[in-house]
């Protein structure tokens, strides 16, 4: 499916109206002190009755599920809901980061085909949960959404990790899981099978249609291709007029008498993603097709791909990483391809 962005200039008009807020007040109002549960979760972290986990993950989703059930193992709907909702919007609650794409980049991006998943990728998104907006024609399963969340989950008892979408939609959020494998179709699949086995109570005794797990790949592609971007080598992200590095930027606790305190920031945080970029695509594109000639080739767009490389020393053991290669024009003026350049901005 090909994504066609309509928005003029998603740079300048808030498409959201900062709705991430308004969920957060939702669900502190909903579960009282919640914000503070978390906080000494992450202060008995690797002691007491919990577990340690990796720094990629604000708390499991088991503190969630603590906070919601009251430490009961009761079985009610809103339960099972409300948890990967809740573990979310307490991980991008501490550093509130709205990701804002240049309109042409994110078009492009959404149209990206993804053929093989990295898990090592992810571990470089930039906060420990992020938002990013998306214009209305974005849906998933035929819901418009108006943006998303993400994160990384860690499940202390199996000790893998899955990746954890909530969606900003007409209805309100959404948790979508994703257990990790290289294949996106496979990982929905195994997803819902493992959902089923651990909760027969809300997933009846069948399989998941090849249909419908094809539909929700086909949904979750453009979203999980915004996500890489913000995890890749090469991402073109600004705040405040300022170039941001690639890889994390956890906020650090401070130190109260009741121990480490996440406080938020005073208002959202938002980075403008892509925008050197999409304005050198767009000069790219324009000056190409101007100055085109019918003495050789037609100039054409190479299609925008994901390149995956291995970086650190040869003797060591080396990180995965990824690139996005943007669209590049061929055949310009008796060149084979122009290259969009970046730059930085002080």
């Amino acid at each position: 499916m090909v994504f066609i962005l309509q928005t003029s200039n998603i740079g300048k008009v808030s498409i959201v109206e900062i709705r991430p807020l308004k969920y957060l007040v939702e669900y502190r109002d909903k579960y009282p002190d919640c914000w503070k549960h978390f906080d000494q979760f992450r202060n008995d972290r690797g002691i007491s009755d919990w577990p340690d986990w990796p720094n990629w993950c604000f708390c499991p989703l088991a503190g969630a599920y603590a906070i919601i059930s009251k430490g009961s193992m009761a079985q009610e709907l809103h339960f099972a809901l409300d948890v990967g909702k809740l573990g979310a919007l307490a991980a991008w609650r501490v550093s509130q980061g709205i990701y804002r794409f240049d309109k042409d980049v994110f078009s492009s991006l959404i149209n990206t085909e993804i053929n093989k998943l990295s898990l090592e990728v992810f571990y470089r998104l930039p906060e420990w949960c992020v938002y990013i907006e998306a214009p209305l024609f974005i849906k998933f399963l035929g819901c418009q959404i108006f943006g998303f969340f993400f994160h990384l989950e860690y499940d202390v008892n199996k000790n893998t990790t899955e990746l954890r979408f909530v969606l900003d939609s007409v209805n309100g959020l959404s948790a979508v899981p994703l257990h990790f494998k290289e294949s996106l179709v496979e990982a929905i699949h195994d997803t819902y099978e493992t959902s089923k086995s651990n909760n027969t109570v809300f997933f009846p005794e069948i399989s998941l249609p090849d249909i419908v797990a094809d539909e929700q790949a086909r949904d979750l592609m453009p979203l999980l291709s915004l996500v890489l971007y913000l995890c890749s080598e090469n991402q073109d992200t600004l705040s405040n007029n300022k170039q941001i590095q690639p890889g994390n930027r956890f906020p650090a606790p401070k130190k109260t008498k009741q121990g480490c305190r996440y406080f938020p920031p005073k208002k959202p945080l938002f980075y403008e993603v892509g925008f050197n970029i999409g304005k050198s695509l767009r000069n790219q594109f324009s000056d190409s097709f101007n100055s085109y000639s019918h003495s050789g080739p037609r100039p054409h767009i190479r299609r925008a791909h994901w390149h995956t490389f291995l970086a650190g020393p040869r003797n060591s053991v080396r990180e995965r990483r990824i690139k996005w290669l943007p669209p590049i024009s061929v055949a310009v003026n008796g060149t084979d391809e122009i290259i969009p350049k970046i730059l930085n901005v002080d």
